[in-house]
């Protein structure tokens, strides 16, 4: 629960949606920490339209249809919001995220996508590794690799479309890049794909990837995200964004949110079209 702190007369008033599921996530937990301690901050919390009186900006972290919808309410009283309502939603199906990310001259993965009788009749004859996974999903939820092309046929999957990627071979470490505004770091964490009892561990934060973590970015409209990436022979590809991680292995990360989403008031509303 979100205490409310004393008003004052020159308090800012942030308004927090969180979804269930994240609740007892590093984020936005300590986010909400850092902003308590802030001595012009008031944290309200927002579970209804009525919540949103008193706020000057918004940050949520969901994507659930109530939190889309909050985000999208406080947008039409004019209020900033962190991230926007459109820059959730435009990341939430992978297939559009691909193609986004594809228009944004970004290097992707061999993909392909549609319902699965078909991909299992397209890919029936590859012979290299693949990953297939959910259209709408996240924390890799079903995501399987196959041996090739021919183990489509043996899989069940129960959802009518499906994306598949060519499988990148790694060292078993992926590449994340996390992105608070213009801030980017750059995190080499245990790929999700293969069991592994390693640390992640910070890299140095090289131009390139400042470039590569903006162009997700401004692709997206987003504000507070992440850029999974495998780091292949010709530069790092992305496999997909995601809207407010949780920032691990990011020093200081509960007080940098904070301060963005307190310099965020007043601030003019990202519009992706």
């Amino acid at each position: 629960m979100i205490e409310r702190q004393q008003h004052g007369a020159e308090m800012v008033h942030i308004g927090v949606i969180v979804e269930g599921r994240y609740h007892s996530q590093a984020q936005p937990a300590g986010m909400i920490a850092a902003l308590g301690a802030r001595p012009r901050v008031n944290v309200v919390e927002v579970r209804s339209s009525d919540d949103l009186d008193e706020c000057a900006v918004v940050v949520a972290r969901g994507r659930s249809e109530a939190v889309i919808a909050l985000l999208a309410a406080a947008e039409d009283r004019g209020l900033r919001t962190v991230n926007s309502s459109r820059a959730v939603r435009s990341v939430l199906d992978k297939i559009v995220m691909h193609e986004r990310l594809v228009e944004a001259g970004v290097a992707v993965p061999k993909t392909w996508t549609g319902p699965v009788d078909v991909l299992r009749t397209r890919l029936a004859d590859h012979r290299d590794a693949l990953v297939i996974k959910p259209v709408f999903g996240d924390n890799c939820r079903d995501v399987i690799v196959l041996p090739d092309g021919r183990a489509l046929s043996a899989l069940r999957w129960t959802e009518p479309r499906a994306i598949v990627q060519q499988h990148i071979p790694n060292d078993g470490f992926d590449v994340k890049l996390y992105g608070i505004g213009d801030e980017v770091w750059v995190v080499r964490k245990p790929s999700p794909l293969y069991a592994s009892g390693k640390r992640s561990t910070l890299m140095a934060t090289r131009a390139c990837y400042v470039k590569l973590a903006h162009r997700c970015r401004d692709a997206f409209g987003l504000d507070l995200y992440g850029v999974d990436c495998i780091d292949g022979a010709d530069g790092l590809i992305v496999i997909e964004v995601n809207d407010f991680p949780n920032y691990t292995g990011i020093a200081g990360a509960d007080q940098r949110l904070a301060r963005f989403a307190e310099s965020a008031v007043g601030r003019n509303l990202v519009v992706v079209s």
